[in-house]
């Protein structure tokens, strides 16, 4: 009996000693990480800091469940087989620190914790994205050093601690009841603690266990929820009332209906004096927002031409796209389609039967060319272009690309050939090309990150010595820190200028128009306003062209859904041009008021799939907090709990109806098709 006893005393001190060790590693871990986000990124605000050391809370709770469920065996194997013991602490000792630094890593590239990302794209993407977007650097490497130099010293002596068995019995007393009555999963999906900020709370959050619980609440979802027949009757009504203004045509197909929307566009465009159709050349810009620097209102620009292009075209500023990420911009620009679980074009299954603009096009005997940087597998472009009819799609990386030009890329990282080049080849490959009429697609890469090219040092110094950047603002601080991305933005911006210097020498630029917008803006960690979740989707659109026969600036909100139908629609009216009288678009013809005006229904998507995010009019949702929508698509948070509550039923029923629609062939009835 007294042999047992003190077994159990030293099993419970043994378990003290690995339980401080524990809540000391994870003290360690926060502290470092607290660091590194105050010294690499740029202007990071306090309330973010802050939440790195409140978020302690979230480390000890935790601490609690591991401390019962892993180290009470832990302590056993210790007293009864020590080498075995003390094997297995040094291997979960590496793997923590080891996970820890990734997991940081991870936070500074893309400014948010590792999620169920890992699911929403294909394996080689993710290799894709790892080898372009992330590298090695000094500073790297110095924070892998402090994890697990520092680490290692307090844990060493940590263990010479000798517990009094008072405090290890009332320690482990206490950290059984934590379990007992506190629902971890909850408090980390509820965010507790940090119900006014997302982002602060992703700054708090232990960030292996946020890993491990969105992985696991991903995996366990409901994958047929969207066949339950009554929840998609009930989407269906409540969709279709809420969208009174369009006529839809039958129940079992969600958004199908009449091809009805005005045609806006002809009231400032003259029509051609051949006849012809106009050419279209769709210029989609990676990483154009509207608040570049994210500062409003935005002093400084380093878009010269676009900017005076805005001044001699339709330009809306209140412009949204509709995902977080590049994969969403072409099937919501070309076809105006719900993007289902993973997006319209990486559901990697049978793509519904739909229609779109591009489709259009090719019936109408145009010629469709897709010009773009990078590998045009990459998020399901190649196989959406191939599904629309386009005529020529482009793989410059391997049709162009020679072997020193390959050196260049890795060297500096990059996922594909510089925005000059880019163009340069698309001339070539248009100078071989039939004068038909033509729709030319350009998706720009040189804006991305990591924010290299090979002559950056020259972009850096025209932005310093041309631009009157004063440091003691906060937007001429942001342009300090972050210089080279916008000497990325300077350099595509001057090769968009010579690539319509190209065009004003072809013959038929006087009957071409053009349309210019971004794909979503920056997305890189260090820019963007939390307190303006929207802002992330809020890029400029313009519509130039020699036909425009007057000018304006709208501020009336519009999105990437209503290209569409506002170009097929002003084809339709004006020319001889054949379009289906059934339509599943989502968007609507352009909303052409001058002053602010806001009637869209529209769901978001982020990076990692998730669709949080929704705009109801002026009321816009983000991870459960509602907000009233003011004019330049300000935000202000408000409470109110019934308002949230419809909205985000109304969410939840739309997503229901954009995956049973994609997974059930429901978007467009095959005799529409076929017509």
């Amino acid at each position: 009996m007294e042999d047992i006893k003190r077994k159990c005393t030293l099993v419970m001190q043994e378990w003290m000693k690995i339980f401080l060790q524990l809540i000391i590693l994870f003290l360690i871990v926060r502290i470092i990480f607290f660091t590194e986000v105050l010294f690499r990124f740029n202007n990071v605000e306090w309330e973010r800091l802050q939440a790195i050391l409140i978020g302690y809370i979230y480390d000890l709770i935790l601490s609690c469940f591991i401390g019962v469920i892993i180290l009470l065996p832990l302590s056993v194997i210790l007293i009864t087989k020590p080498k075995i013991g003390n094997i297995l602490q040094w291997i979960l000792l590496f793997l923590f620190l080891l996970i820890s630094f990734i997991l940081s890593e991870y936070f500074y590239n893309v400014g948010t914790p590792l999620d169920h990302v890992i699911f929403a794209y294909t394996p080689r993407n993710i290799i894709e994205t790892i080898i372009w977007s992330t590298s090695i650097s000094l500073e790297s490497l110095f924070f892998l050093i402090l994890y697990f130099s520092v680490s290692i010293i307090f844990f060493v002596l940590a263990k010479k601690l000798t517990p009094t068995l008072l405090l290890s019995s009332t320690t482990f007393i206490i950290a059984v009841i934590i379990c007992c009555c506190v629902k971890y999963k909850k408090i980390i999906r509820d965010e507790w603690l940090f119900k006014t900020s997302h982002v602060e709370f992703l700054y708090a959050v232990n960030q292996p266990s946020y890993s491990i619980i969105k992985i696991l609440d991903f995996k366990e979802k409901n994958n047929d929820s969207y066949l339950q027949m009554q929840n998609v009757a009930k989407a269906t009504e409540l969709y279709q009332t809420k969208n009174e203004t369009n006529n839809y045509i039958d129940a079992q197909y969600p958004f199908m209906r009449e091809f009805n929307d005005n045609d806006v566009l002809s009231a400032f465009l003259s029509k051609p004096h051949n006849g012809k159709l106009p050419n279209f050349v769709f210029l989609i810009v990676e990483s154009l927002g509207q608040y570049l620097t994210t500062v409003d209102p935005q002093i400084l620009s380093f878009t010269p031409f676009l900017d005076s292009l805005k001044r001699e075209s339709l330009y809306w500023p209140n412009c949204i796209s509709t995902t977080e990420r590049t994969f969403g911009v072409m099937p919501a620009v070309f076809a105006s389609v719900p993007q289902g679980r993973k997006g319209f074009a990486n559901e990697w299954l049978p793509i519904p039967e739909y229609n779109s603009l591009l489709k259009e096009f090719h019936n109408n005997g145009y010629y469709i060319s897709f010009f773009y940087g990078g590998a045009a597998s990459f998020g399901g472009q190649n196989a959406f272009m191939k599904a629309n009819d386009v005529d020529y799609i482009s793989d410059v990386t391997l049709d162009t690309m020679t072997e020193s030009r390959m050196s260049l890329q890795k060297e500096f990282h990059r996922w594909g050939v510089d925005d000059a080049e880019l163009f340069d080849f698309a001339k070539r490959v248009k100078g071989q090309q039939d004068t038909k009429t033509f729709v030319d697609i350009y998706l720009t890469l040189s804006s991305h990150e990591p924010f290299e090219i090979p002559n950056i040092d020259t972009y850096k110094n025209k932005i310093l010595k041309n631009w009157n950047i004063d440091e003691t603002t906060k937007e001429g601080e942001i342009v300090k820190n972050n210089l080279n991305i916008y000497a990325c933005f300077l350099y595509t911006d001057e090769s968009l200028r010579l690539l319509f210097d190209y065009y004003k020498t072809r013959d038929d630029y006087e009957n071409t128009i053009f349309i210019v917008t971004g794909d979503h803006r920056t997305g890189t960690g260090q820019l963007g306003n939390p307190k303006i979740p929207i802002q992330k989707y809020n890029v400029p659109l313009i519509i130039y062209s020699p036909l425009l026969n007057r000018i304006q600036t709208m501020e009336g909100v519009v999105s990437h859904y209503d290209i569409t139908p506002s170009i097929s629609s002003y084809l339709k009216h004006n020319y001889n041009y054949n379009t289906a009288e059934e339509c599943h678009w989502l968007g609507s013809s352009f909303d052409t008021t001058k002053t602010f005006h806001c009637k869209k229904k529209q769901a978001f998507m982020l990076n990692n799939t998730d669709v949080v995010e929704f705009l109801y009019d002026t009321l816009y949702i983000s991870h459960e907090r509602l907000y009233s929508v003011q004019r330049g698509l300000r935000l202000k948070q408000i409470e109110d709990s019934t308002l949230l509550n419809n909205i985000q039923l109304f969410l939840n029923m739309y997503q229901t109806l954009s995956e049973y629609t994609l997974y059930n062939n429901k978007l467009l009835k095959r005799t529409t098709f076929q017509k």
